[in-house]
């Protein structure tokens, strides 16, 4: 219901600007069918998501679409076939988008039927691609989370500097005010023997 009221809005537009959002939410309306065990909305929403992506040439957008129908096919039981050859026409599409995730559901999904209808070296075939992207995926997301935690390393030294540098001006400030009070003590102290000294003068010349 959220999508549908959100769909509505979307076409008030009548432009082809927000086709990339339709087709996403046609997309995800799709898996919602898929759970609720509708595989014929499910599949009228996967066709629709593919349509407003090819209107703006959104090829991501066009492969999800393909490999959503082709899920539907797949859960029919008797479309094995079809589902792989949609999903081959996914592949083609994301042949040029470096999506990993787009990639790793594709050789998921070619796996899966080429198992289903025995084709032994197919499944392996794609199987494999599956696991290497998964690879790939993993190896990347460490990569991210290294060079993430690799900048906070370095704000956090940016920072320790800049404290240290605060720190170590707010003790010289503090010790130079420390030498000057000491300095005025001392002359206060000289000034005050001397007064002592001379007053003792005074009153020793007033006795003789």
């Amino acid at each position: 219901d959220f999508f549908d009221r959100g769909i509505i809005e979307l076409q008030k537009t009548h432009t082809k600007i927000v086709n990339s959002a339709i087709s996403i939410a046609k997309y995800n309306k799709g898996n919602c069918y898929i759970l609720l065990l509708n595989n014929k909305l499910a599949k009228q929403n996967f066709e629709e998501a593919d349509r407003y992506a090819k209107e703006i040439n959104a090829l991501s957008l066009q492969a999800f679409a393909l490999k959503g129908l082709a899920q539907v096919y797949t859960l029919e039981g008797n479309n094995y076939q079809l589902a792989i050859q949609t999903l081959n026409n996914a592949r083609v599409l994301s042949s040029s988008v470096d999506d990993l995730i787009l990639n790793q559901e594709i050789y998921k999904g070619l796996s899966e039927n080429y198992l289903a209808i025995n084709k032994w070296e197919e499944f392996k075939k794609y199987q494999n691609n599956f696991l290497n992207t998964q690879k790939l995926i993993k190896d990347r997301e460490r990569k991210s989370v290294s060079e993430s935690l690799d900048l906070k390393d370095e704000s956090l030294n940016i920072e320790l500097k800049n404290e240290i540098s605060k720190y170590y001006y707010k003790f010289i400030g503090f010790a130079f005010i420390i030498i000057i009070l000491i300095i005025s003590f001392i002359f206060l102290i000289r000034n005050k023997v001397k007064n002592i000294r001379l007053l003792r003068v005074e009153i020793h010349s007033l006795q003789n």
